[in-house]
């Protein structure tokens, strides 16, 4: 092999290690809590989706990670609906949604689809992080579902979301369905996405340049939220 041959072996696999150790890096639960509790320090609101996931392209662009904005629908069910959608699937019936309320089901919704006036001044979705690189699961990274909170529901979330997803998800045909454990039991997400969604960009928190990047060990260099 020449010499010019085994250099460019060379790159090309201190390439891949580089990016292996960027997905790692902007993948890793800790690094994400971290920058979500920088985003609410700052006093951005717990339904800050279009701040976090701006400033999530950053960081990513930072690392050379593909990282895109992704609109979505997401439904946090509690345990008695997480309890009967694993034995079941989706889309229980009318008499079973209300048996299953009567015994204490509840469900959240962020970005709802059905027709509704939006707040004043608040974009009425949800928006997440689409992650991709060769060789790595296309992944979903919503820093922002802790907005869905709801303990008086049974409804514990504290920290991000990072999960895999399947490709008809991605083009919008199909969904994404998680499970976790919590103290009170079981809790199901199901996500639904909106790829020709972007109304998120007339928002002023997507036109901000955050200034964010990913450096020797610090989470974000310099990270400046502008509040109302």
């Amino acid at each position: 092999m020449g010499r010019n041959s085994r250099r460019k072996r060379e790159r090309r696999q201190a390439r891949r290690e580089s990016l292996n150790e960027a997905w790692a890096y902007f993948t890793s639960r800790t690094f994400l809590k971290e920058i979500r509790r920088m985003i609410l320090d700052s006093g951005a609101r717990a339904d800050s989706c279009i701040c976090c996931t701006k400033v999530l392209t950053q960081v990513g662009a930072s690392l050379e990670l593909k990282v895109r904005p992704l609109v979505v629908e997401t439904t946090v069910y509690n345990p008695p609906f997480a309890e009967w959608i694993e034995k079941n699937g989706l889309d229980p019936s009318e008499e079973e949604m209300h048996r299953l309320g009567e015994a204490g089901g509840r469900f959240v919704v962020l970005g709802a689809r059905e027709e509704r006036t939006p707040e004043p001044n608040k974009w009425p979705g949800h928006l997440v992080c689409l992650v991709e690189a060769s060789g790595k699961p296309t992944t979903v990274v919503d820093l922002s579902i802790d907005q869905a909170n709801r303990p008086k529901k049974d409804i514990n979330i504290t920290e991000p979301l990072i999960f895999g997803v399947p490709t008809d998800f991605v083009d919008g045909t199909g969904c994404a369905i998680g499970h976790t454990g919590t103290k009170a039991g079981p809790i199901c997400f199901v996500y639904r996405a909106f790829p020709d969604d972007k109304s998120y960009e007339v928002s002023p928190d997507w036109k901000r340049d955050y200034g964010a990047k990913a450096h020797d060990g610090v989470p974000i260099e310099r990270l400046t939220l502008e509040t109302e």
